[in-house]
């Protein structure tokens, strides 16, 4: 029996988009009260179009998980699926892939500035010749 494959649109992340999404991700599942005592009215808006693309799927208190989100209940239950862990994860990792880098040439600088300001400090004679 051959499963039936759902297409999934791309979705790009924005900063609020992304913070509701790591918050359910971290909690591994969220009420629509949680959700709404965190953030505001106008960012929650995006989670319809969450369980839309299936990234999230949402469960009514005395229900099985759905993607319709047409009548919110404060105890209903918010949860990313794969793909939506998958797509947090993804801009954690490229996060990390950008900041990396970023911090070891911080420190690199910072090095190379206390190295030169010792070397004047003490007027190593050797430093000095390099500089020449």
């Amino acid at each position: 029996m051959k499963l039936k494959q759902i297409d999934q649109m791309e979705m790009v992340l924005d900063k609020r988009t992304f913070k509701i999404m790591r918050y359910i991700y971290r909690k591994h599942e969220a009420s629509y009260k949680e959700l709404s005592d965190k953030f505001n009215d106008d960012d929650l808006s995006i989670l319809s179009v969450l369980c839309d693309s299936l990234y999230a799927m949402y469960r009514p208190p005395k229900g099985a998980p759905t993607k319709d989100t047409s009548t919110l209940h404060l105890d209903g239950i918010f949860a990313l699926t794969p793909p939506g862990n998958r797509l947090v994860e993804d801009r954690i990792r490229t996060n990390m892939q950008l900041i990396v880098p970023i911090i070891v040439s911080i420190v690199s600088l910072l090095v190379s500035i206390t190295s030169l300001v010792i070397a004047v400090i003490f007027q190593n004679n050797e430093f000095i010749v390099h500089l020449r």
